[in-house]
């Protein structure tokens, strides 16, 4: 059977129509597998196994403060960022040992007062509150841990940071002082 120049054509065509078909719906069957994927909720494993692998690999430190004091040499204290519902909600409970040399800076869009509790935090923390001027507005010193209690001070802050109890203290922290931060990179700033 001899097909002419024309009915190869057309069957070329065909072949290629269905290839195209078949290609369109392999990739339409691979994406919507790929959404399902995406929308499949994952279940977070168990908060044991998630405290406990906190303890062991802290988050690495994205940031430094740095105290404008000029009384004593405040040491530069290296920061966690808090800057997500998620991770300000979280801060540093079920920790069990802050290093010195270590803290938490929680940044907010805005400046409002701002609360805390300490329900499921293990260790004193003095927390500093720091209005948009970066000029300290408040301490609240060595909050008592593991308390519903809400923590916080009569002024407006923008950002508070965490440091072991007695470090206010201990380096001449106080309202008034500076603060300077570096290195911090969030989508609120």
């Amino acid at each position: 059977m001899q097909i002419s120049k024309q009915g190869q054509l057309l069957l070329a065509y065909t072949d290629m129509k269905r290839l195209l078909a078949f290609g369109c719906f392999f990739l339409s069957c691979s994406s919507q597998t790929k959404e399902a994927q995406l929308e499949t909720p994952v279940s977070p494993p168990p908060l044991e196994k998630v405290e406990s692998a906190q303890s062991k690999t802290p988050q690495k430190a994205v940031a430094s403060v740095q105290f404008g004091v000029k009384s004593t040499t405040v040491p530069l204290i290296e920061l966690e960022i808090a800057d997500t519902p998620a991770k300000t909600s979280r801060g540093l409970m079920y920790r069990s040992h802050l290093p010195p040399d270590k803290g938490m800076l929680f940044i907010f869009a805005t400046e409002r007062k701002q609360s805390f509790w300490m329900k499921n935090t293990l260790i004193p923390l003095d927390m500093i509150f720091i209005n948009a001027d970066y000029k300290i507005v408040g301490i609240v010193k060595s909050a008592e841990p593991q308390t519903t209690s809400p923590r916080g001070v009569e002024a407006e802050s923008r950002f508070v940071v965490e440091v072991n109890g007695g470090f206010t203290d201990k380096y001449g922290v106080d309202v008034n002082s500076t603060v300077e931060f570096k290195g911090v990179e969030s989508p609120l700033l």
